[in-house]
């Protein structure tokens, strides 16, 4: 007997609409103003992973209780710091369908060929909750790691 596997969706790849373009700026703007409200300051060297990385710190030190919900930290921080990987890659940000849903993605093809996905909020999902000490330098070392053959040509 032949068993059938479940179809999948083909994968789409898109360009955001302006619902989920505002979405991002909304995700993004939440971080700020939390960063903003806890009066986190940078240090000359720091930046944006370093500014992500404390409020990831401040997340896990209050009472479960009280904290922002993980997800709504989890896809701002992923927003945030799917911008900064925009300002040093050669990525954009695209809707992804494929069998597991729908999501956000950076989307890049690199002048050698092929094409480039990376889920900046997925990731940071995944890592959050087990992340104490901070998720987000530790994941742009990878990012950089992995991509940096398409880094943006300095203009």
């Amino acid at each position: 007997m032949n068993k059938r596997r479940p179809s999948h969706p083909p994968r789409q790849i898109r360009d955001l609409n302006d619902e989920e373009n505002e979405t991002l700026e909304q995700n993004k703007g939440y971080i700020i103003s939390m960063i903003e409200d806890l009066g986190v300051e940078p240090k000359d060297d720091e930046d944006t992973p370093e500014i992500c990385d404390h409020l990831v710190r401040w997340w896990h030190k209050q009472p479960a209780k009280k904290r922002p919900p993980a997800d709504d930290l989890a896809i701002g921080l992923g927003c945030v710091v799917g911008d900064f990987l925009m300002h040093h890659f050669d990525f954009e940000w695209k809707m992804l369908t494929d069998q597991d849903g729908t999501g956000a993605v950076l989307y890049g093809r690199p002048a050698r060929g092929g094409e480039i996905i990376f889920a900046p909020i997925e990731s940071i999902v995944k890592h959050l909750s087990t992340s104490p000490d901070g998720c987000v330098c530790d994941l742009l070392r990878e990012v950089w790691e992995r991509f940096e053959p398409i880094e943006k040509d300095e203009e």
